[in-house]
């Protein structure tokens, strides 16, 4: 296994990982780049449901890419009246970004992971795709319905 050291301009290791990881190793370099910049970074946009309306009330939370010292507190919010959310001084650097409707699954955002850069704010709006499912409950063996049953769906990564 290759291991692989990230060196700022100051010749100072900023980090150091194991294997051939393009993804982390082109991270902790953007961060060696910008040398550790302390400028708060953020995310703003609208939570929009199936049908384009906005959803109000959404809970909406970045989760770092990797382990930091962060201000959890800062990184959660919920949208207002008009969708929209903000999330605001946060330090730079990868987040997953996770919408939840209060009572219902949570929804990862399509793209998946954000990159916040330092000083800017990045614009993202959200809409999320239609989850229902339908169907007839059959016997496996027969084929035949089932009537009305209970059904419980739940994904595993």
């Amino acid at each position: 296994m290759p291991l692989n050291y990230v060196i700022d301009r100051k010749g100072k290791v900023v980090t150091a990982f194991y294997g051939a990881n393009k993804d982390k190793g082109l991270e902790a370099l953007e961060e060696a780049l910008e040398g550790g910049s302390s400028k708060p970074a953020g995310v703003a946009g609208t939570v929009l449901g199936p049908d384009a309306s906005a959803l109000v009330g959404a809970f909406v939370r970045l989760h770092p890419a990797r382990q930091r010292d962060v201000d959890r507190e800062k990184l959660n919010t919920r949208t207002d009246s008009g969708g929209r959310y903000e999330i605001l001084d946060v330090p730079s650097g990868s987040y997953d970004l996770v919408v939840q409707l209060v009572g219902d699954v949570s929804y990862v955002a399509p793209v998946g992971r954000l990159r916040l850069r330092p000083g800017r704010v990045l614009d993202y709006p959200i809409r999320l795709p239609d989850t229902r499912l339908g169907g007839t409950i059959t016997r496996a063996d027969t084929g035949a319905p089932l009537g009305s049953r209970a059904v419980s769906i739940s994904a595993r990564r």
